[in-house]
């Protein structure tokens, strides 16, 4: 008889634990699901900005693409970068609160008045989506963060690394890449008095001609993809050549380029100083953008170098 109480006694227990889980995962949706720490819909966006309590940043996107602003300055910002922290934060899950006090909001770094980051999206109308705050890290690739609109703190998968507090960091680093579909550059090279200039341009039948005799056309290809590959380091304001004079700068040439439906202007600067450092500007002067050495070095490439090897000479049967 005490056998079978026992029997049913646990029968009973296991019963209630079932229903009880029946039960909450019918009311919070789940126990064992996980939420969205905020929700929004990432296509909504217009207005990304980001605070660590002494800076700010601030992204926005117009019909032209996202730009960035910081310091003073508006420059263009990488789209696809800005678009996966977009993504990425919508698609924060929590799922077990840490805790869910406002004094540990405090501890953790995840207060509105103690943070490490506070983050804002907006739409085109300036409506707040969502408002969220991080703040420590508890592991590797972890931080705990919360949603202002409620006091659970949770750790999610995301670093105050991925959310940088500079200009450089957000620019499109692509800015300056020249396009695709090249039709024709012209290089100048050295001081207007003492400029030596050539040509390249793209014939439809012959190919690339170097003042009108047929170039290298490997050489040329291996030239104009460093340049449509080009990548800027920076924004010099706002890197550590800002503490140069940039009299200690001169033009040393520059490229002129016209593709189908474009053209434009890419200005080369280098240092005087020991150490080479160059710098690139559109021709207007106005922003001057950090590029390595390598960059530098092969931008005004020697005309030489690009001459058909077969020019003068009778095609091999």
């Amino acid at each position: 008889m005490n056998k079978s109480i026992r029997i049913l006694s646990v029968l009973a227990g296991v019963q209630v634990v079932l229903v009880a889980l029946v039960w909450f995962g019918r009311s919070d949706g789940g126990a064992n699901v996980p939420l969205r720490l905020v929700e929004f819909a990432p296509a909504s966006v217009a207005k990304l900005t980001l605070a660590d309590g002494t800076q700010n940043v601030e992204l926005t996107k117009d019909t032209a693409g996202w730009q960035v602003q910081a310091n003073g300055y508006v420059r263009t910002a990488d789209a696809a970068q800005v678009n996966n922290m977009v993504n990425n934060l919508a698609e924060l899950q929590v799922q077990w609160p840490v805790a869910t006090t406002s004094d540990s909001a405090e501890r953790f770094e995840v207060s509105a008045k103690k943070f490490q980051r506070r983050i804002g999206l907006q739409d085109d109308s300036g409506a707040q989506l969502a408002l969220l705050y991080t703040g420590t890290s508890p592991g590797l690739g972890k931080v705990h963060a919360r949603s202002d609109a409620a006091d659970e703190v949770y750790a999610v998968d995301l670093a105050n690394y991925q959310l940088p507090m500079t200009l450089d960091d957000w620019l499109d680093k692509a800015l300056l890449a020249l396009p695709k579909d090249l039709k024709e550059i012209t290089v100048q090279v050295g001081a207007e008095d003492t400029k030596k200039t050539w040509q390249l341009r793209n014939d439809l039948a012959q190919g690339w001609l170097l003042d009108g005799a047929k170039a290298d056309q490997a050489a040329v290809l291996s030239y104009l993809g460093q340049l449509q590959k080009l990548r800027v380091i920076g924004l010099a304001e706002m890197g550590a050549i800002v503490s140069q004079d940039y009299e200690s700068f001169v033009e040393v040439g520059s490229l002129r380029w016209q593709s189908i439906q474009e053209a434009g202007v890419l200005v080369l600067h280098a240092s005087i100083g020991e150490e080479a450092e160059f710098l690139l500007s559109t021709d207007d002067r106005t922003s001057k953008y950090r590029v390595t050495t390598r960059v530098g070095e092969g931008f005004l490439p020697d005309k030489e170098d690009l001459k058909g090897k077969l020019s003068n000479e009778e095609p091999s049967a």
